[in-house]
Order: C-alpha cells, then structure tokens, then sequence
C-alpha cells in the first residue's frame, strides 16, 4: 500500500511503514507516532490503534492531519476493518 499526503509546508508518502518526503516533516511525524505508543489513535468515530500506528495508514494519517493540518491525499485508498457481518467494508 502507498500513499501521499500534501500539505502547505510539504509532503509525506507512506509506504507499506514507511515514511519518506519533507525530512523535517517525515522527522517529527515518526517521533510523534513513536511518542503515541501506547496511546489510541483514531479519527473520530473509526477504529485506530495503540500500538505499531506505523504500520496503521489510518493511524499515521490522522496524526499527520493533527500535526500539519488539512492535506490532500492522493494513492491507495485506506480500507477499515469489517463491521457486523451484514455492513460493507468502509473505505476512508
């Protein structure tokens, strides 16, 4: 999976856990992912995690929305974890 977030000050791609882009930026998203471990990370009303968010796209994003604020995201769609057996999977 691969994706590219875009900010005003720069941009970030993800790929399969790994960051690479704006070095300053790239630089301050891992220490804050680091420094969230242990800690839930999710959007609002969406599953996240508590640990590993590295290797979580959905956990990496919301964190970066949070740092550098809105971004435009282009590539692999991010697909969350089935509900109850009679929904669909939801694509973020």
């Amino acid at each position: 999976m691969r994706f590219k977030m875009t900010f005003e000050s720069g941009s970030i791609v993800w790929e399969d856990g790994k960051l690479s882009g704006d070095q300053k930026m790239v630089e301050k998203l891992e220490k804050e992912l680091k420094m969230a471990e242990g800690f839930w990370v999710a959007p609002p009303s969406f599953c996240g995690t508590n640990t590993d968010h590295l290797n979580a796209p959905l956990s990496v994003v919301t964190l970066a929305r949070e740092l550098f604020g809105n971004l435009k995201f282009e590539g692999d769609q991010i697909t969350l974890p089935k509900g109850p057996e009679d929904t669909e999977d939801v694509v973020f």
